[in-house]
């Protein structure tokens, strides 16, 4: 009794594991907070984001002074040295000679001979004994910048412009990263509806066969009507089949997309599509370029690329400052610390240096940064166009899709109509089996086409919206 009701309690898990029940049923909402907290690409984004705030502290180290400590200690010893030196031998004698006084120094008792210069030398062997000797300093540099041709308030400029530049481009991830998460999403919604109408169609062509060999058993129809209706069936189970490994690989995009294991079971909610009117005039076409995140994080690039030309300049400018030092000396650690009023020098100034050639260095600079700002410039111009060209084209697909899509709940209307009338005339014999067959393909493309067309136009509107930088969630 017991192993049957592990078994039957294996079966129940096995069962709810292989159809979904008891997972959790995951909003397009939800999908996207998955995906915002797991996506590598927004988290690098975001740490670039860091990166360039820190650039723009760092870019005040232009202006603000610096201020720097040493300290120093050390023992120097010098071994014994010998030296062949020229060593005087013999000298002059001054005959004024000098004065000699008393031992009280009062009284002259004679003159005394006085030694002149030499006059004779001789190379000899100089030994001069090993010694020790200890060194100790501690110093403090202060040195402020005052000019340098603008470099410094142009580099705090870029870091500004490179800060928001980040910013942008953060933006434009976690939009991107939306935009990706709709398209997955509601893609898997289209394949999972048009898994039910390959099912409507497989079931609707499992009970025309049964129907036709009811009607052969009877004599009302021929065995070829049967071997028809038998391969119609066929063809509406391959199209199932196909359909299954096509929400299988909708289900792995998903997840991919939100950054988990693509084997991730995942069941997702429907939901309501309401598709309005939409219209785009030439200001709303322009509202897009200033709202995109990708052209504003260009449009700061460009800034950047000009701020760096006007330092490239800067560098033909001279550059002065200002700058002082203290610093404390002696062979005793300990006196570097005490007796202030000794062992000590200080000194204050300012500095003027311009630079007069550096082997084309600074001209070389100027000429890259010139093409750097050309390049951002046309980047920045063929952006523009490619996003105009991207938003006119998404707005003109959504606008299709839409037309296209009410156009087919009218013909799926009439397919079924069509449908029904030809299963009744075949069933009273003034219709042929083929002409059942043919409105069961037109029922079947009808709900495709109006399946496709729907889902394709909310993932054109999110596509739409991603263009204009109006994406939320």
């Amino acid at each position: 009794m017991r192993r049957c009701f592990y078994g039957v309690l294996i079966l129940i898990i096995l069962f709810s594991t292989q159809f979904g029940f008891g997972q959790e049923i995951l909003t397009l909402e939800q999908c996207i907070e998955i995906s915002l907290k797991n996506n590598s690409q927004l988290k690098n984004a975001e740490w670039t984001q860091k990166i360039a705030q820190s650039g723009v502290k760092a870019s005040y180290a232009g202006i603000l002074p610096s201020l720097n400590a040493r300290a120093s200690g050390g023992k120097y010893h010098q071994g014994d040295v010998e030296n062949l030196r020229d060593i005087p031998v013999e000298y002059s004698i001054d005959t004024l000679g000098t004065p000699v006084f008393d031992l009280e120094g009062k009284n002259l008792i004679g003159w005394g001979a006085q030694i002149g210069a030499p006059t004779k030398y001789e190379q000899r062997l100089v030994i001069q004994p090993e010694f020790d000797r200890d060194s100790y300093s501690f110093s403090l540099d202060l040195n402020q910048n005052i000019f340098d041709g603008g470099r410094w308030w142009n580099r705090i400029r870029q870091a500004k412009a490179e800060y928001r530049a980040a910013l942008h481009t953060h933006e434009s991830s976690r939009q991107l990263v939306i935009r990706t998460v709709k398209e997955a999403y509601y893609n898997l919604l289209k394949q999972l509806n048009l898994k039910k109408v390959y099912e409507e169609a497989l079931n609707s062509s499992e009970e025309q066969h049964k129907r036709t060999e009811s009607m052969y058993e009877i004599g009302s129809v021929a065995k070829a009507d049967v071997l028809k209706a038998k391969v119609s069936v066929g063809e509406a189970r391959s199209y199932l089949i196909n359909q299954n490994n096509i929400v299988i690989a909708a289900r792995y995009e998903l997840n991919f997309v939100m950054g988990r294991d693509p084997k991730t079971p995942v069941q997702i909610q429907e939901s309501e599509i309401v598709l309005q009117a939409i219209e785009l005039s030439d200001a709303e076409l322009e509202q897009a370029i200033v709202n995109n995140p990708v052209m504003q994080s260009l449009e700061e690039g460009l800034n950047s690329a000009e701020f760096g030309l006007k330092m490239a300049k800067g560098s033909f400018w001279p550059s002065f400052g200002i700058g002082g030092t203290y610093s404390r000396f002696n062979p005793e650690a300990s006196r570097i610390y005490k007796s202030l009023d000794k062992n000590y020098y200080w000194q204050f100034g300012a500095s003027v240096q311009f630079n007069i050639f550096n082997g084309f260095q600074d001209k070389a600079n100027l000429e890259i940064k010139q093409k750097e700002s050309f390049i951002a410039k046309e980047n920045y111009l063929e952006q523009k166009r490619q996003l105009k060209s991207d938003v006119t084209n998404a707005y003109l697909e959504l606008k299709a899709l839409k037309e296209i899509t009410e156009i087919n709940k009218e013909n799926l209307g009439s397919a079924e109509e069509d449908l029904r009338m030809a299963q009744e005339r075949y069933r009273v014999g003034a219709g042929t089996l083929l002409d059942i067959l043919d409105a069961q393909v037109s029922v079947t493309t009808a709900r495709g086409t109006l399946v496709r067309a729907k889902y394709d136009a909310v993932i054109a509107k999110a596509k739409l919206e991603y263009y204009m930088g109006i994406l939320e969630n």
